[in-house]
């Protein structure tokens, strides 16, 4: 009778995942959803306050766009930032939300703003690198600096503050390994919106510091547009 080969790393217990892996956890919002989802199957009734998704149905004209390029074979391989087309509408749509001058040169296209940000950490940051990260915040943030070598860096805010994260917390936090702050208006989860005059304070101070250099800025607005959607 033949018996069964182990192979070396079998036998020894060699783990065959990385350690990199070893801090990330488990996403709470989809876990909670998972939750949520098996609940309804079994027939109780649950009010889902997990995932943030809307309530309503993809638009109409959205919807057409797709299927026309469905039909016009639009499922070749495109250039790795996107197609230029798609860059040219982002660039003008983003010029007149923001006044100010974008072009489809400076526009990359992700699947969503978590692929956007990955691909921003992994191009920034060196291991041991910081970044900081004002609390609440969304828990995606952490783990994907984490991901990338960072370390995460809370800044705690406070309801009786609005949330807000003040020029000397932020101040105070700067070491010399900080590489990147996330600024996200409208906050998901405290729905805090940065005004511009403070977004501009911030800016100017965060490019000169005590070591002459920089700090990233990686601000999303991902909920900033959602409300056009929206019928109350």
């Amino acid at each position: 009778m033949q018996k069964d080969k182990v192979t070396p790393a079998a036998s020894q217990g060699v783990k065959r995942i990385s350690s990199r892996l070893d801090g990330i956890h488990e996403s709470a919002t989809l876990k909670l959803n998972a939750l949520v989802q098996a609940m309804k199957a079994r027939g109780e009734d649950v009010i889902n306050l997990t995932a943030g998704e809307p309530d309503f149905d993809v638009p109409e004209a959205a919807k057409a766009a797709v299927l026309e390029g469905v039909r016009a074979n639009h499922s070749k391989y495109t250039a790795v930032p996107g197609i230029v087309p798609l860059r040219e509408a982002i660039a003008r749509k983003t010029s007149d939300a923001q006044g100010i001058a974008w072009n489809a040169s400076q526009v990359i296209v992700t699947n969503g703003a978590k692929q956007a940000l990955y691909n921003a950490f992994i191009a920034l940051l060196e291991p041991g690198d910081e970044v900081l990260i004002p609390a609440p915040y969304w828990l995606s943030y952490p783990e994907m600096v984490k991901l990338a070598g960072g370390i995460p860096k809370f800044l705690p805010t406070r309801f009786e503050q609005g949330f807000k994260l003040t020029p000397e917390q932020l101040r105070s936090s700067l070491g010399p390994r900080v590489k990147a702050i996330i600024l996200n208006s409208p906050s998901n989860p405290t729905g805090r919106c940065i005004r511009l005059k403070s977004s501009k304070r911030w800016v100017g101070f965060l490019r000169i510091r005590e070591s002459g250099s920089s700090v990233m800025r990686s601000m999303t607005e991902l909920f900033l547009r959602l409300r056009s959607f929206v019928r109350f």
